[in-house]
């Protein structure tokens, strides 16, 4: 691999794998790292939301 070249991967449930993969994602990782301090943020600023809505669509506003 050259100097400068990107990597794009995914966390699986069988651990990093590059893209393109079939390997299930590992949402659990996806929320706590991604979307839970998204989430802290908004609390931050006013909005209510409930942890136990995590991995469920929910609204918002």
């Amino acid at each position: 691999m050259s100097k400068g070249v990107w990597v794009h991967y995914v966390i699986t449930l069988s651990g990093p794998k590059l893209l393109p993969t079939t390997h299930a994602l590992e949402l659990e990782h996806y929320l706590e790292k991604q979307l839970k301090p998204i989430i802290d943020d908004l609390q931050g600023i006013g909005m209510t939301i409930d942890y136990g809505q995590l991995g469920k669509q929910f609204r918002l506003l």
